[in-house]
């Protein structure tokens, strides 16, 4: 499954509403400070508004501050308020409004803007379906590092049976720390796509993921377990991180569990 980006932190901090009058025992009401004017501190208080990062959620009020960033080419909150047309948040559904916003955030460099685009071109949302786009999209984000999207252009090339450059780029991703690549790599590895078979490597990267608790890792680390596939065959183990697994909803740990418990 190809991914889009996800949202960052806001870096607002919990607002001051009282303020101590300098009476005792008395607290007067305190005006919160007036909106910034920077850019970045416009994107702030709008994405504080979106998420509901101490402050009320407010997609009314995320709309006016991010607009207000926009307007001075804030490629952050260009790229969220296209995810706002994008998911219908406060505003108008729109794929094409989305698409328009992407583009403007990705010309001003901002990578998770371009990931957008080339997951809009993969499933043809608001434009003509094109995987060749896509991965053109994909690519220019991936070389500025931003792991989704390297992610990303290996799961293009590994369709496209283009195994070695699948995994180069599922190396770099994993190597990240994105969980999801750290499985494709640890695919790649044990089935000796685009590589020299490994199960030994295989273990590893997926042991890496499932250490952050990403379902389809544990439940590939437990089979790798329960089968002795490089790595001491131990049931035990399989069946801690099956369950693990299946606590996440992975239903083929379920299923395994459930044959190897007699249940």
């Amino acid at each position: 499954m190809l991914h889009v980006s996800s949202f960052g932190s806001s870096r607002l901090a919990d607002r001051v509403l009282y303020k101590n009058d300098g009476e005792e025992g008395g607290k007067a009401p305190y005006a919160p400070p007036p909106p910034p004017t920077t850019a970045s501190g416009l994107f702030d208080l709008g994405y504080a508004y979106y998420t509901g990062d101490g402050v009320a959620r407010s997609y009314p009020e995320a709309e006016k501050y991010l607009r207000l960033a926009a307007a001075q080419d804030h490629a952050e909150a260009i790229y969220t308020l296209g995810c706002m047309h994008r998911f219908g948040h406060g505003v108008e559904k729109s794929d094409a409004e989305a698409l328009k916003l992407f583009r403007r955030a990705a010309d001003l460099g901002l990578a998770k803007a371009e990931n957008e685009l080339g997951f809009l071109y993969f499933h043809g949302h608001g434009v003509p379906q094109s995987t060749e786009e896509a991965l053109r999209w994909f690519l220019l984000a991936a070389r500025r590092g931003y792991a989704i999207a390297q992610d990303n252009v290996g799961l293009l090339y590994e369709q496209k049976h283009t195994y070695r450059k699948a995994v180069t780029w599922y190396r770099r991703a994993a190597r990240a720390g994105l969980a999801q690549a750290q499985l494709h790599l640890g695919t790649m590895y044990e089935y000796g796509r685009g590589c020299r078979r490994s199960y030994r490597r295989a273990v590893f990267w997926y042991g890496r993921a499932a250490a952050q608790d990403h379902a389809a890792s544990l439940y590939a680390f437990a089979r790798m377990h329960e089968h002795g596939y490089g790595v001491r065959k131990e049931l035990d183990t399989a069946l801690r991180y099956y369950e693990k697994a299946a606590a996440l909803g992975e239903e083929k740990a379920e299923q395994r569990l459930a044959l190897l418990l007699g249940k």
